[in-house]
């Protein structure tokens, strides 16, 4: 019940897209500076990032979770490099450096 609760409300956000009523004019303007149309467009990006907060934190596959903390997942995204935390960037100073540079440049 669920997934067709989660397909239904898909399907309505997608219906909601084509918003065909209101093409041929600017009028009348949203809050008295923005064509309606975007307005709605606006608010139709909102709803939809919305959707996306609810798909992800009710139907999530947790599998893919447990595979991921179990370490069954070979090197997929999301997956921590070989190289440790510590190691500094190319080109960029060690964290005692930084800490002795601002000393001096502080003097």
């Amino acid at each position: 019940m669920k997934k067709f609760l989660l397909f239904l409300l898909i399907a309505l956000v997608y219906l909601a897209h084509q918003d065909i009523w209101n093409w041929k004019s600017a009028e009348p303007l949203f809050l008295g500076f923005l064509p309606v149309g975007l307005a709605y467009h606006a608010g139709f990006s909102v709803l939809c990032a919305a959707l996306m907060a609810v798909l992800v934190k009710v139907a999530w596959p947790a599998h893919l979770e447990a595979q991921e903390n179990n370490g069954e997942d070979a090197g997929g995204v999301g997956q921590s490099s070989s190289v440790p935390m510590e190691t500094p960037l190319p080109g960029s100073l060690p964290a005692s450096r930084v800490e002795e540079k601002a000393e001096i440049s502080g003097s």
